[in-house]
């Protein structure tokens, strides 16, 4: 049998808070890539196609864009940035 005794509630939320940080960080930088594209073409907004959580939120928000994440049941999920 595999020893579990590492396994406590600060091991379960330190590993849960790493997760999020990696999806968050997958999140902000695809966020990143459609700002830089966009502002190529002119334009001062940009939709990312899935509902971007609070981390990655934060994080546009703190270098000034403005951020809204919608979940609609038919249209799906969308993200969409401006500055």
């Amino acid at each position: 049998m595999i020893n579990k005794d590492y396994i406590t509630a600060d091991w379960a939320r330190k590993t849960a808070e790493t997760q999020l940080g990696v999806e968050a960080q997958k999140q902000f930088e695809t966020c990143l890539n459609a700002i830089a594209t966009s502002v190529a073409k002119n334009q001062f907004s940009v939709t990312v196609y899935f509902y971007a959580n609070n981390t990655c939120i934060e994080e546009l928000k703190k270098r000034g864009f403005k951020a809204e994440a919608k979940s609609d049941q038919r249209e799906g999920d969308w993200t969409k940035i401006t500055w």
